[in-house]
């Protein structure tokens, strides 16, 4: 028999990418957190040795990138600042720069648009896509009256969906 219990403890693995010169890989290692209610996962390295090691931690990474042989972007936790924006309702992603071999970060950049996937072009560039409600404004061209109205709606309609037809 199969309990709750069980099923937190399963984990998989996505997004396998090979580093651009072909010695190494990343992927994702997937989990559940039942204390949020939540999935989290992590970046893992595979080297040519056969050993695989996290190189993320805190299991809020979603995505990754290779930025060079040395190096992945991923995102993760954003910047105390930008968390108090998100707790205030708006989109944030923050991404980070990790050092292949350490695992050290730094934070690369962080966008207001919540982002759920994205490809380095190079020179600091990122193409990103990201979730858009087409029936809302984005916030970040709103001015400050115009944003705290329209959460302080969206907080209303938090778990209703308006239909237009039926």
């Amino acid at each position: 028999m199969v309990s709750l219990t069980d099923f937190t403890r399963y984990q998989y693995f996505s997004g396998i990418s090979y580093s651009p010169e072909g010695g190494r890989a990343a992927f994702v290692v997937h989990g559940v957190d039942p204390e949020s209610n939540s999935y989290c996962g992590d970046v893992y390295l595979y080297s040519a040795d056969g050993k695989h090691r996290p190189i993320t931690s805190g299991g809020l990474t979603r995505g990754f990138a290779w930025l060079d042989e040395g190096h992945i972007l991923v995102t993760g936790k954003p910047s105390a600042a930008t968390q108090g924006k998100i707790d205030a309702g708006k989109a944030w992603t923050a991404f980070y720069r990790v050092d292949a071999q350490t695992g050290d970060s730094v934070l690369y950049c962080e966008v207001p648009l919540a982002v759920n996937g994205f490809t380095p072009l190079g020179s600091g560039k990122l193409a990103v896509t990201a979730y858009r409600n087409i029936n809302r404004p984005d916030l970040y061209t709103l001015d400050e009256a115009a944003r705290k109205a329209e959460i302080e709606s969206q907080k209303r309609e938090k778990g209703y969906l308006v239909l237009e037809e039926i």
